[in-house]
């Protein structure tokens, strides 16, 4: 990368994207970070990424302005190709720049579909600078990455590379202002991101996707077969649809998979655009799958199930198969206390028993 003296054009554009993220604010737009760069170095849209070391399992992603085909092929990429592409990460210092023609090379382009959809919406090649590496509440190192892309035959020249280096402190710096992305970086959401089993879905106002996790992308390959989805390219895009609908009025959306014997609710939570980094109310789509409970083949233990709902029965049967705790059952469904111990009291409710060990005599009179 060459090092000679930056041209006074090439110097004003550095200096007003360094003043540009400089203005950003705490609490600022995501998209803000994208616009301040592409008035340097001309890039159309992004991702940023935000994963574990050593498993892009739990990987989240928030759009910007990038089309949602590309944005769900980035999402159902296959594990052990997702990991193979952010590996490099882990040992890239904050700040460092990875091109996709070095990361991805020829070899693994032709298996990648999110390498079609950039070229079928002309977007080319990508490069990601890692903002930032930091440890969340579980001891995790998260890393956070920004993925730019240019133009269809448009590359990273030297120059670009190198504006990026010289805006690399500012960036990284606005980007801890900000708080990226959008969930994981919100302390009342973060467990959100610790329970690998609940998946998430961010919406805007106007319905376009946001951002989302690995694990929504994986429930709606689960759920979506019976729900009449079999369009690969815009699963998530219908799924969300048709959550936004079963949702409205503070409703939770029940669905059952008899195939997977697993159970799924889906809620909805508004987001003012004021508590966040993006830039309008976001409408967050909570999917929480739970198995199922298996009745007994006494006719009236299953009219007793029937009562309850999907997630009570997932209640029911830790009270009644297992001997933990409620912390510990409340954990093993992936949920906080509060929200279990209601869940209790209307199946307690439900099937008029007044404890844990009349519901365990209960079922287990059913059963003999």
């Amino acid at each position: 990368m060459s090092h000679t003296p930056l041209g006074s054009k090439q110097q004003t554009r550095l200096e007003r994207a360094i003043q540009a993220l400089d203005r950003l604010p705490a609490q600022g737009t995501t998209v803000g970070l994208l616009d301040a760069i592409a008035g340097c170095v001309p890039v159309q849209a992004g991702l940023l990424l935000s994963f574990c070391q050593g498993s892009g399992e739990g990987m989240c992603a928030h759009a910007l302005r990038v089309p949602e085909p590309i944005f769900e092929a980035w999402m159902g990429t296959e594990p052990a190709l997702l990991n193979h592409v952010l590996a490099p990460v882990i040992d890239a210092p904050e700040g460092g720049l990875l091109l996709d023609r070095e990361t991805v090379g020829e070899r693994l382009r032709p298996s990648l579909r999110v390498m079609r959809e950039l070229h079928r919406h002309g977007l080319g090649e990508g490069a990601g600078v890692k903002l930032l590496e930091r440890r969340r509440p579980g001891g995790e190192r998260e890393q956070v990455v920004l993925a730019l892309l240019k133009a269809r035959h448009d590359r990273f020249a030297d120059e670009d590379q190198r504006m990026l280096a010289l805006m690399g402190p500012v960036l990284r710096e606005a980007a801890r202002r900000i708080d990226v992305p959008l969930i994981p970086s919100e302390p009342i959401l973060t467990q959100i991101v610790e329970q690998g089993e609940l998946g998430y879905v961010c919406l805007s106002a106007r319905g376009a996707l946001r951002e989302a996790n690995r694990r929504a992308h994986e429930v709606v390959a689960t759920f979506g077969p019976g729900l009449g989805l079999s369009r690969r390219r815009a699963a998530l895009r219908d799924f969300a649809d048709m959550a936004l609908a079963k949702t409205e009025g503070a409703r939770t959306w029940s669905i059952t998979s008899t195939a997977e014997r697993k159970h799924l609710d889906v809620s909805r939570v508004r987001l003012r655009a004021e508590s966040h980094a993006a830039d309008e109310d976001i409408a967050l789509l909570l999917l929480r799958e739970t198995p199922m409970l298996l009745p007994s083949e006494h006719p009236a233990a299953a009219a007793a199930l029937e009562k309850l709902t999907p997630t009570e029965q997932a209640v029911a049967k830790q009270l009644v198969d297992t001997s933990l705790l409620y912390e510990g059952a409340a954990g093993a469904l992936k949920m906080n206390i509060g929200t279990f111990r209601t869940h209790v009291n209307n199946v307690y409710r439900k099937l008029k028993v007044g404890s844990r060990h009349e519901l365990i005599a209960r079922f287990s009179a059913r059963r003999a």
